[in-house]
C-alpha cells in the first residue's frame, strides 16, 4: 500500500494549522504543522528533511511580513528546489508574486479558501511532481 503524501503547512495562525492538519487529514494526507513564531523558518527546514516532507503550504506572511516568508521561500528552493511549494495568503502584490514566480513556486491561493480548490490544487501539484519525477528517472535511465 503506498503511503499517504506528507504535507507541511506553515502559518502564523494556530487556528488555520488546525483546520489544515483536520481537512488534509481528512483528505488522505499526513500532515505537519509548524508556525514560524515558535521555531522560525528552521525549524520548518528541519521538519522537511525529518519527515520526507513532499509538498509545502507556506503562508507568505511569516511573522507579520512578506520579506520573513520571502527569505524561507528562497532559502527552501536553493536547498530543496524541486520540493513543491502551494503560498497561501490574505493578500499578494505584483511584485510579490513576480518573486514567487521567479522562485518556481507551483501554486497560488488566496484566503480565505474553498476546502474543494485547497485539495484540487494539492492534488495538481503533487501529480505534477510525480509526472516530472518518472520522467527524470526515464531519462536518467537512458
Amino acid at each position: 500500500m503506498k503511503a499517504k503524501p506528507r504535507i507541511l503547512v506553515i502559518d502564523n495562525d494556530k487556528n488555520i494549522l488546525a483546520a489544515f492538519r483536520i481537512s488534509l487529514t481528512g483528505g488522505g494526507y499526513r500532515p505537519l504543522v509548524c508556525s514560524p513564531a515558535r521555531g522560525g523558518a528552521e525549524d520548518a527546514l528541519r521538519m522537511i528533511h525529518r519527515h520526507r516532507i513532499e509538498l509545502v503550504i507556506s503562508e507568505i506572511h511569516l511573522n507579520g511580513h512578506n520579506e520573513s516568508g520571502l527569505r524561507f521561500l528562497t532559502t527552501l528552493r536553493h536547498k530543496l528546489p524541486h520540493l513543491p511549494i502551494i503560498i497561501v495568503s490574505n493578500q499578494i502584490d505584483d511584485a510579490v508574486e513576480q518573486r514567487l514566480k521567479s522562485l518556481g513556486i507551483n501554486g497560488v491561493l488566496t484566503k480565505p479558501i474553498e476546502l474543494r480548490v485547497i485539495k484540487r490544487t494539492i492534488k495538481a501539484v503533487l501529480s505534477l511532481q510525480k509526472i516530472r519525477y518518472s520522467k527524470k528517472k526515464v531519462l536518467d535511465q537512458q
